[in-house]
This record gives structure tokens, sequence and C-alpha cells, in this order.
């Protein structure tokens, strides 16, 4: 099974699931913005915040689009986050696939 878990790593819980999901064999990533903060780590560490706000939502697009042609089974969501951010006006988890 695939696993993605994002966008965000609280108390390390992304990580360490992931890490167990791996030991039983599925293929389990974490993709999280902020890691720096507590030295958390992750599989890829988000940069969607920098730059102007076209530049952002462009970015939010191309990592939507990446994470549905990455075809992951399960998409393990944080701290009632999705992959698109809310202030941009998008309805709730539309951008799941």
């Amino acid at each position: 099974m695939k696993i993605l878990h994002a966008p965000v790593n609280i108390a390390n819980q992304g990580w360490l699931l992931s890490r167990g999901q791996r030991a039983l064999g599925h293929e389990a990533d974490l993709h999280a913005v902020d890691t720096a903060a507590f030295g958390f780590p992750a599989d890829l560490t988000l940069t969607l915040q920098e730059g102007t706000r076209p530049e952002r939502v462009s970015k939010i697009f191309r990592y939507v689009a990446e994470c549905v042609e990455a075809d992951y089974d399960v998409y393990h969501f944080y701290y009632h986050a999705s992959l698109m951010p809310r202030s941009y006006g998008i309805a709730p988890y539309a951008d799941l696939p």
C-alpha cells in the first residue's frame, strides 16, 4: 500500500507512523512544511509558502498534481489540513482525488 502523510508533522507523529508502516512493508512518505522548528525529519520538506501569491498557488497546484500522479492509496492529513490551504478560496478537501 502507498501512503502519504501530509502536510504537517505534529509532534513527529507522521514520521514515526510512516516508519512503522515501512517496517510492515508499505511505501509510506511524509511531506511536511516547517520541519526545522523542532528538528523533526520528513521525506520531503514543503516550501509552498514562499514567493508571491500567484507563485504559491502555482507551486501548490503542481504539488497536488505530483501527489495524484504518484498514485497514493491513502492520504493521511494532520491538523485539519489537506494539500490546499483554506485561504485560497477552495472548498476544504476539494483537492482530494
